[in-house]
């Protein structure tokens, strides 16, 4: 067998936790370096029972051969045909991972029975998470320490994520209201290339008790949602969504409930 040359590599870690403000403000932080492999992913789609699968395939260009751009979630359990499946790897590329996480919340507990806008601004909770996780090819002994910074074409991965969440009465069964705030970047490597995918969305949840057996619920949705693809250039695409739900519930015991409910 040839001999491997030496490689220097760093695994490290550093984990900070602090409460501010008699507690009202929490912070987590967490930093992490390693150095290791990474496998291009490989993969297949194989035929099954109707129904029984999660995939479908679509001949776009006619030629009748399935190829891997082809294949699509089935949107109908009947054409649910095929299932992808994981070949075994042999293709593996030296990397650096850096990765930075935080978890963030605010709430002013000792307002929320305050008649006064103080009590308004106590029964708002605030809860905040950013991830950034960064896989960048390796150079020699050179590491890549920065998760924010940018290693363009070195770059074989990335795991971005934010959500913010703001909650007025959280967890009572009045006027509880909640917004969240959603954007994610994923890059992964593939053996045709790199893949990307981003997606942001605007929610509004709304949940109101009426006398004793009747609760309002309303859900309200927008967002967007893009793929890029190294090498399927037809596979690229920019949708905008919208979802809309209202629903009434009657619970007349703790064990029963009857939903009436609409989604667009």
């Amino acid at each position: 067998a040839a001999a491997q040359e030496n490689q220097k590599n760093l695994n490290a870690q550093i984990q900070y936790q602090q409460n501010f403000l008699k507690n009202n403000i929490n912070l987590n932080i967490h930093l992490e370096s390693n150095s290791g492999v990474l496998a291009q992913q490989e993969f297949t789609y194989i035929k099954v029972e109707a129904g029984q699968g999660v995939y479908k395939w679509v001949d776009y260009n006619g030629n009748g051969i399935q190829e891997l751009d082809e294949f699509e979630i089935s949107e109908f359990p009947d054409e649910a045909e095929y299932i992808r499946v994981l070949l075994p790897n042999q293709h593996y590329v030296q990397v650096n991972e850096s990765k930075y996480s935080q978890t963030l919340s605010m709430q002013i507990r000792e307002w929320k029975d305050l008649k006064s806008w103080k009590g308004f601004i106590g029964k708002l909770y605030n809860q905040s998470s950013y991830l950034v996780d960064r896989k960048v090819a390796k150079d020699g002994s050179s590491f890549h320490f920065n998760p924010f910074k940018d290693a363009g074409d070195d770059q074989m991965g990335l795991h971005l994520n934010f959500r913010n969440s703001l909650f007025f009465n959280r967890g009572l069964p009045r006027y509880t209201t909640n917004y969240t705030f959603m954007k994610s970047e994923n890059q992964y490597l593939q053996v045709f290339g790199l893949q990307k995918n981003i997606l942001e969305s605007h929610q509004l949840r709304f949940q109101h008790k009426v006398q004793e057996q009747w609760v309002l619920h309303q859900f309200l949705s927008t967002g967007k949602n893009s793929s890029s693809s190294t090498n399927f250039e037809n596979r690229n695409y920019n949708l905008k969504q919208y979802e809309l739900e209202p629903k009434i519930s009657y619970v007349p015991g703790f064990n029963t409930s009857i939903d009436l409910y609409y989604n667009y």
